[in-house]
């Protein structure tokens, strides 16, 4: 499928958005975080969407999202999800296979602090591998303001200044951009391809700081 545009998203258009897909049989949603915008007017589209998919008025299809949006769609969603699968945790023995080397101990270790993120875990071990190279940490004075812009970025997978700012209106645009230099500044963030996107190796970090501040957090 592709992603309906943020006009498609903000009138629930479904019929225009399907029109302009190939497909009329089987399909592929490959990222849920695209169909919505955490707004008021941002959520109408998948509300509408999900379930005519569920009613096969697109035949069959498969819809794919990260642990993220999975617990959020879970919460505002007032049905359950038929049929979900998820892959499971990464152990011992996967990371090898994946090229991380080292003791069985810190192998549970790594797996333990990256929940089992497969990409997580290669990030994280590339990194300390560098001797001049440490964890990104959160700066200390981390408040409310950093805790909506991160979880934000982490819930859509990567946005552009100019959604975080219809996102986050309650942020005045000058404390947006300082809020977005500094983490990038501490590693927590990185600028790829026009979208503002949490740093792998800074993910660990960022879970626990939204915990810390009682944020819905993903379950797996």
């Amino acid at each position: 499928m592709t992603p309906p545009d943020i006009n498609e998203i903000k009138n629930a258009d479904i019929d225009g958005w399907w029109k302009k897909q190939n497909t009329k049989t089987r399909w592929l949603v490959d990222n849920l975080a695209c169909y919505l915008i955490r707004t008021a007017d941002g959520m109408s589209f998948i509300r509408a969407l999900l379930p005519r998919m569920l009613y096969g008025d697109f035949g069959q299809g498969l819809l794919v999202c990260d642990s993220w949006m999975f617990e959020f769609i879970q919460r505002v969603w007032q049905y359950k999800l038929p049929r979900v699968y998820c892959f499971a945790a990464a152990e011992v023995e996967l990371l090898r296979q994946a090229g991380i080397h080292g003791s069985e101990k810190s192998l549970r270790n790594l797996a333990a602090r990256v929940r089992g993120n497969i990409g997580v875990a290669l990030a994280v071990w590339n990194l300390k591998r560098e001797q001049d190279r440490k964890m990104p940490e959160l700066p200390g004075d981390v408040d409310d303001i950093s805790a909506f812009l991160l979880y934000s970025i982490l819930l859509h997978r990567g946005l552009s200044v100019d959604l975080l700012r219809e996102i986050l209106p309650m942020i005045s645009s000058e404390k947006l951009n300082a809020q977005l230099l500094r983490l990038e500044q501490f590693g927590i963030l990185q600028y790829i391809e026009s979208q503002w996107q949490i740093n792998v190796v800074a993910y660990p970090a960022v879970r626990d700081f939204l915990g810390s501040r009682d944020f819905l957090l993903d379950a797996f």
